[in-house]
Order: C-alpha cells, then sequence, then structure tokens
C-alpha cells in the first residue's frame, strides 16, 4: 500500500477560527483522515501541510513510526520546536494511524495498547470567545450554570481573556478577575471543579500575584500563569503556591517536554496530540509523565475530527486527568456543523465522553458536505 494523495481542507465554520483537516488516500482506495491543531494561522498551516506532501507521496502509511522519524529527522525545517512544521507532521501521522485502523477494522485506541478508560472526564470553557459581552461575571456564572445542569462537573475559563498592553497586571485588572472567578465559585458551589486559565500574558512576579490571590477559590488548577519556555519560571510557581500548575499545550515533541516532566516544573502536563508529533509522540510524552507521577490533560479547542482524534488517545492514557472538549467555546454556522461534517460522532454522557468502537478514528466523514463548507488546498 502506497499513500497516493494528501488534500488539505479548510473548513469556514461561520466565525472567526477555521478548522483544518487532512486527508490521506492510499491506492487501495482507503482514506485516513486527520486535523491539524491550529487557532488563528490556519492558513499557514494548511500551506505548510501541502509543503510536506512530496516528502509523504509513495510511501507505505502502515509504517507509521519509520515515515515520522526520516521526514523529522531529514527535512530542515521539521526538525526543532516550529509548531507548523510538527503539527503537520503530526496530522499526517494521525491520518495514517486512521487508515491502519480501517484495514484492521480495529479502534485506534486498541492499535495503542488497548482500552484503559471506559470513559473519559470531559471539562469545558463556561467563557465563549464571541461575543465580547460574554467574558462579563454575570454571563461567565449563568454559563457555569447551564453547564453544571447539562451534566459537566469541571470547567475552566479565562478571567484576563483580552490581551493585556503591558505584562505587569494593575490592581484594577486583578480585582476584575478575582470578581469573576468569586461569582462561577459562589454560583457552581464546592463539589464542581474549575480551573483558571492565564494563558502565559503577564511576568513572572505579576503571575505570582494572581496565583495567590486566586487561591482562596480552591481551583481545579491554573493553567499557564506564564509561558512553557520557561519551565524554571513554571516550577518557581508551582513551589510558591498549593494550587497545581498546568502547562505543554503549546508545545512540540518529546524533547520539548523534557525538563518541563523531570525537573516537575508542573504539576499536570497538557498535551495536544497532534501539535506534539502525533499518537506516537503523544504517548511518549504520556509515560514520560506517568514515570514522574504526573497527570496529564489533553487540549482540544478545535474541530470534530480533533475531538475524535483526542477520544482515542485519552482511552488509551492511564495517567489521563481528563479531556478538553470546546462545548459553547465558539459557535459554528450552522451550529450543528460538527455534526454535518462528522458522521458517528463522539459520544457524550453527563460530562464524559465514550469513545467509538468503529474502526480507525471511530469516525465517518461526510466528503459532500465537506466540500460544501471548505476550501481545498492541493
Amino acid at each position: 500500500m502506497k499513500i497516493k494523495d494528501v488534500k488539505v481542507y479548510l473548513v469556514e465554520t461561520g466565525c472567526s477560527v477555521k478548522w483544518v483537516f487532512v486527508e490521506v488516500e492510499t491506492d487501495e482506495g482507503l482514506k485516513g483522515y486527520s486535523e491539524a491543531s491550529t487557532v488563528f494561522r490556519e492558513h499557514a498551516q494548511a500551506y505548510v501541510i501541502k509543503e510536506l506532501k512530496p516528502y509523504v507521496l509513495g510511501r507505505d502509511p502502515l509504517e507509521i513510526r519509520r515515515n515520522f522519524n526520516q521526514i523529522y529527522k531529514s527535512h530542515l525545517d521539521v526538525r526543532g520546536p516550529g509548531s507548523l512544521e510538527i503539527t503537520a507532521l503530526g496530522a499526517i501521522e494521525v491520518a495514517c494511524w486512521d487508515i491502519l485502523g480501517k484495514k484492521l477494522n480495529m479502534p485506534v485506541y486498541s492499535l495503542l495498547g488497548g482500552k484503559y478508560n471506559e470513559k473519559i472526564r470531559a471539562y469545558v470553557h463556561c467563557e465563549p470567545v464571541f461575543p465580547k459581552e460574554a467574558h462579563e461575571s454575570k454571563w461567565i456564572a449563568k454559563n457555569a450554570t447551564k453547564l453544571v445542569e447539562e451534566g459537566y462537573r469541571h470547567l475552566k475559563f479565562d478571567p484576563f481573556w483580552f490581551y493585556p498592553e503591558e505584562e505587569t497586571i494593575g490592581l484594577k485588572e486583578l480585582n476584575e478577575a478575582e470578581d469573576k472567578v468569586k461569582k462561577v465559585r459562589e454560583t457552581v458551589g464546592e463539589d464542581i471543579e474549575v480551573g483558571v486559565e492565564i494563558h502565559a500574558k503577564y511576568n513572572l512576579p505579576s503571575a505570582i500575584k494572581i496565583c495567590t490571590r486566586l487561591e482562596k477559590y480552591m481551583p481545579w488548577f491554573f493553567e499557564e500563569p506564564v509561558g512553557s519556555e520557561d519551565p524554571q519560571a513554571l516550577k518557581h510557581i508551582a513551589e510558591t503556591i498549593t494550587t497545581p500548575i498546568s502547562s505543554g499545550e503549546r508545545l512540540c515533541t518529546r524533547y520539548a517536554f523534557k525538563e518541563l516532566i523531570t525537573e516537575h516544573c508542573v504539576d499536570i502536563i497538557q498535551i495536544d496530540p497532534v501539535r506534539a508529533g502525533g499518537f506516537l509522540e503523544s504517548q511518549a510524552i504520556a509515560n514520560m509523565a506517568e514515570t514522574y507521577t504526573l497527570p496529564i490533560i489533553i487540549h482540544n479547542p478545535y474541530g470534530p475530527i480533533y475531538d475524535a482524534i483526542c477520544t482515542q488517545f485519552a482511552t488509551t492514557t492511564p495517567n489521563l486527568f481528563a479531556i478538553e472538549y470546546p462545548k459553547y467555546y465558539y459557535i459554528t454556522k450552522p451550529e450543528d456543523l460538527r455534526n454535518k461534517i462528522v458522521e458517528n460522532y463522539i459520544k457524550l454522557d453527563k460530562g464524559y465522553i465514550i469513545a467509538s468502537k468503529e474502526p480507525g478514528l471511530g469516525i465517518e466523514v461526510n466528503e459532500e458536505t465537506l466540500k460544501k463548507y471548505s476550501k481545498i488546498i492541493e
């Protein structure tokens, strides 16, 4: 079996976020699908995947490790920390797993070691990206209530959503953020976990000030109080406060995670499976984290194929803490676009996700609908 073609679909969602889908076709007629993990750089990501196409055509899609290593180690612009290049390679790697699963009539999680988690804890955002009013305290608390009523027990939001002009937080901004966290905690009570996202917006002194001020509201974790490019700064924060610190969603390959894990710089490792390099790299990272008794959270603010990718990985991962599910994070037009493009969509059950038993990623892509909402980058 040989790879005959690679197509990239830039999916128009009706909002500012686009989805980047990848289709790998073989000379036997099998097609594998994947999705690139990128937000607001979708056009650039699509063209980087296109540039990798000559390195992929003619290869056996079942030689997954060999293909990844050869391209990673021989291509000048792929090896290194560049997220667009590793994401492109990771997307192709995942599509090849989809092909392998379909050929063997098995779900990907069975090929990666088998089912470990019968159901997967999902956490959701109680603060959508748009409209701007949704970032007010009353909106966030209202959305949190709605999600709890739907059965979700794990929430997250960013009380500092719009990026500041300076890296030092002011008292007014800190007070406003505290008001949001306080209102959500008072609204949902103590039985619901609420993570606080910071998106690495501030410098180290400000991050410490934020975390120490908000700790009394019992956050589930603080996500990216500072950037993951400085693991020792994260470690300093982790040693200063008692609330767990999470980071890692922006990192590519196991090499970038090494210090974060082996130096215990954070308490929770976040993995973005495609950006990390695909299933095999993600497993290597999760295994390394397990060796150091660290749980993982799976990052996913993307589209429906990515939901399936994350679910397959989560199902086979022993040290899984939770999986991010982008319900209400942004509203597509039409609102049911996820279900229109992807059939056999993931099953949701009272705040948990259950993986499909169907072959490959467990989904069927409606090609006609996909083409209707997409621009093909060949």
